[in-house]
């Protein structure tokens, strides 16, 4: 795909939203702030019921590649090791349990965490665990879905905090960092808008990672398995 954008020079957009969430894009705002970034750790937790479709395909790479994208973004230098560390505690295709830690060359140290844990809920009532924490050497960054976003306290259900900056509909219009996207997009093939979302080169190079990781928690796994010939620790 990034071969045929270059080759028909055509816009070639990537749907990483994160880049579109106020609340991260301020982060990335902040970051001369708190320079130089040291330490990263982003989380993104799960009803496990959507397991059931989404286990088709690897975490780091279904979901967590998101926050991989973000890290890329922050840190402003390429991945120099990825170590990934999974379970899978549910029996389906894979790992529902999933930590990955990235070396950078600047130095710096990013953890992923991402599980399919969480309890089952109603569609209308998902609430997102996810979040980022970036410790630089002035100060430190955050941002988390489930603390800022819609509050909701009902008998049926008690509280519950919505988010609503990932997607909401308003009016018909899908509004929140996809619809902003989105928007962006149209944007862009008007001519209205120079692209700022994730350049498909920086998108490659995230699957890359996540590939790295999912390669290297699979090597773990045969090397720790019962009559495995000693333990190996694999870094790719």
């Amino acid at each position: 795909m990034v071969e045929a954008a270059r080759r028909s020079d055509c816009l070639l957009m990537t749907a990483f939203l994160l880049r579109f969430d106020y609340r991260y894009a301020r982060l990335k705002q902040r970051l001369p702030d708190i320079e130089p970034v040291r330490s990263i750790y982003a989380y993104r937790n799960f009803d496990r019921s959507l397991f059931r479709l989404y286990s088709r395909t690897h975490s780091f790479i279904e979901n967590a590649i998101h926050d991989i994208d973000l890290m890329l973004w922050y840190v402003g230098g390429p991945v120099t090791r990825a170590h990934g560390f999974c379970r899978n505690t549910l029996g389906l295709a894979n790992p529902d349990v999933n930590w990955g830690v990235l070396e950078f060359e600047s130095g710096a140290l990013g953890v992923l965490q991402t599980t399919w844990l969480y309890p089952e809920q109603p569609h209308e009532d998902l609430q997102w665990n996810a979040g980022i924490h970036v410790v630089g050497d002035c100060g430190v960054l955050e941002c988390s879905n489930d603390q800022v976003g819609f509050r909701a306290n009902t008998d049926d259900s008690g509280i519950l905090l919505l988010d609503q900056t990932g997607w909401a509909e308003i009016h018909g219009e899908a509004r929140g960092a996809f619809g902003a996207m989105l928007r962006h997009y149209v944007a862009c093939i008007r001519g209205e808008a120079a692209y700022a979302g994730t350049p498909p080169e920086e998108a490659l190079e995230s699957m890359r990672i996540a590939c790295r990781l999912v390669e290297d928690s699979r090597r773990r796994a045969i090397a720790s398995a019962p009559g495995a010939a000693g333990h190996r620790s694999a870094g790719s």
